[in-house]
Parts: structure tokens; sequence; C-alpha cells
């Protein structure tokens, strides 16, 4: 294997184990990182077994996950007016440009968005690899007191899912779920 399919396996097990893709989308995923010289029939057989181990992963994890507790409380915080976003894009631009599609499509007249909560590809690669997500988190106006108070809320609500948060009440600072169990069910049957 060459160091170019070598990266691509990384990716794709990245992809794999986030339990946001199918086959389908892994591989069109991986179209756009190859070169010339890559096996794409290697690469197809990776992911097809990296699906299978995870499938077989998947009967021993817990009924609930920590995943599922962050699907929790992302629902909530989008009921209290809080847009929550899960793997927007692949960069902070990315999510941003996710809650302003969010709020163009919604009447906001008759609801009241207080801020916004994301996590975006890279903070998703973090979590697969080494337990700790990141948040980005804000308010509509960028104003650090509003920013501060839809912090508070958010890491409420996740804390009140059973997940633990690090965050030292700063409006530049990301809040962190630290020791995350990434664990995300693929919706495939």
């Amino acid at each position: 294997m060459n160091e170019t399919e070598q990266y691509i396996c990384e990716s794709i097990k990245v992809w794999v184990w986030s339990g946001f893709y199918n086959l389908d989308e892994i591989m069109h995923m991986a179209n756009d990182i190859l070169e010339e010289d890559t096996d794409v029939d290697v690469l197809m057989q990776y992911a097809r077994n990296e699906l299978a181990q995870k499938k077989v992963a998947e009967q021993s994890w817990l009924q609930i996950t920590d995943c599922d507790r962050l699907n929790a409380a992302f629902d909530e915080l989008n009921a209290l007016g809080i847009i929550a976003l899960h793997n927007t894009g692949y960069t902070m631009s990315d999510g941003h440009e996710d809650v302003g599609d969010v709020l163009r499509s919604i009447d906001r007249s008759k609801i009241n968005i207080k801020g916004y909560c994301f996590y975006h590809g890279q903070d998703l690669e973090r979590a697969v690899n080494s337990m700790e997500l990141a948040l980005a988190y804000g308010d509509l106006k960028a104003i650090d007191e509003k920013k501060v108070e839809v912090g508070k809320e958010i890491v409420a609500v996740l804390t009140k899912h059973g997940l633990k948060c690090k965050w030292n009440k700063k409006p530049d600072v990301r809040i962190s779920l630290p020791n995350i169990q990434w664990q995300r069910r693929s919706t495939e049957t």
C-alpha cells in the first residue's frame, strides 16, 4: 500500500467510525482525494471491512451511547432556540455557513433563536481518534455576554444529558466534551 492509499485508508476509517456515512458516500469522499496510482479496489475492500467491523462492534455497545446523549442534547437545544448541528462541513466556516442556511430556512418571527452550537468534520475526526469533541457556539449578534449566556445554556443541557463538559466560560474558548466515547450507530441495516 502506498503513502496515498494509507492516508485514504485513515480517512475511510474515520468516516466509517463516525457513523454518518454509508459505503457509497465513503467511496465518493475517497474519490475526491484519489491519485492516479491509487488502487480503488483495495480501498473499497478496506471500507467494506471497516464497516463490517463496526457493525460487529455495535452489538457490544451500551444501549445508550455518548452519541445518543449528544443527539438528545442537540434535540433539546434546538427546541430551546439554539441551533445545534452535527458534522457541519469540515471547517468553522462551513459550520457558520450551515447555521446561516438554517436561519434562512426558518420563519424567525415564529421561533426565537438565541444562538447556535455545532461541530465540524475536523472536530469529528478528533473525537473519533482521541475521545474529545470541541463545540463551536455563539449568539447571533456576536456579543460576548450573550455568547457566554448561550454557552452556559449549552453546557447545562449537555450535562443534563450525562455528558461531561469542560469550559472556562470565556466567549473565545470552545466548549469541550473530554472523554466522549464516539459510538454512533450506523443508520443502515
